[in-house]
């Protein structure tokens, strides 16, 4: 079993709560609706982290206790920064980037290095949601599971 890292747009006022009051993250978090931009890196995350220098993670501030595992979130305007240091990489660059890594401690890297387009794919994912989240004005909760 491996873990996943998640990936979810709260609105800036939610945000606001779950600062405020954590015992809100999983309440908020775990809202339906149509508004609500989410998606998974499966077992990417560390590998994607190290190759894109933080870009769509740093500077998140710590939730605490909750969603099982703990959150952090990005706030509305740290999430325009990262869709537009996510938007300066291409697929391509990527992909070469992770080429040229090596570097086995990273989590699930042997199993990426046999699925390279995969884990392209995993930052194409990653890309279009920051982009979607921040034309959107939303905020961004990341967690793992």
């Amino acid at each position: 079993m491996s873990t996943a890292l998640f990936l979810r747009t709260v609105t800036p006022a939610e945000a606001e709560v779950m600062l405020k009051d954590a015992s809100m993250v999983d309440e908020i978090v775990e809202r339906e609706g149509d508004d609500v931009l989410a998606t998974d890196l499966q077992d990417a995350w560390d590998i994607l982290m190290k190759l894109l220098r933080g870009a769509g993670f740093k500077g998140a501030r710590n939730l605490g206790e909750c969603l099982s595992n703990g959150g952090e979130l990005l706030s509305a305007e740290q999430v325009k920064i990262h869709a537009q240091l996510l938007a300066a990489y291409t697929p391509e660059y990527v992909g070469r980037l992770f080429d040229e890594l090596d570097d086995p401690e990273l989590y699930h890297f042997e199993a990426w290095k046999d699925d390279p387009e995969g884990l392209v794919g995993e930052f194409v994912k990653l890309k279009d949601f920051y982009r979607q989240a921040a034309a959107r004005g939303l905020a961004v909760v990341f967690y793992a599971t």
